[in-house]
């Protein structure tokens, strides 16, 4: 719920918050944009064979739903974030000020 909260402080609720000095929008959008949409594939195609994802599925539903998620992998299991999503990993320590991890 922090991930949203951080998230709305933009504005909107869409997944993009807003970046600290020297973070670039278009990297953010594209890094992220490029991950939702990988994860909505394989969701998809996993459900089919009852395989699942280091994301919960609901990460799926809306960016904003991806960008919380993200930050939860991010925290919990920054392993498995950093093997399946290494840019996504790379963006959120740069946004949580986590650049060692």
């Amino acid at each position: 719920e922090c991930a949203h909260v951080l998230d709305s402080a933009s504005g909107a609720l869409d997944g993009a918050p807003p970046l600290h000095r020297g973070m670039e929008a278009s990297r953010w959008s594209a890094v992220f944009s490029a991950a939702y949409s990988d994860l909505q594939r394989r969701v998809i195609h996993r459900r089919r064979r009852g395989r699942r994802t280091i994301f919960d599925p609901y990460a799926a539903e809306s960016p904003e739903e991806f960008f919380a998620g993200a930050s939860e992998l991010f925290f919990e299991r920054p392993q498995s974030l950093l093997r399946e999503y290494p840019d996504v990993h790379q963006q959120l320590a740069l946004f949580y000020h986590q650049e060692g991890q």
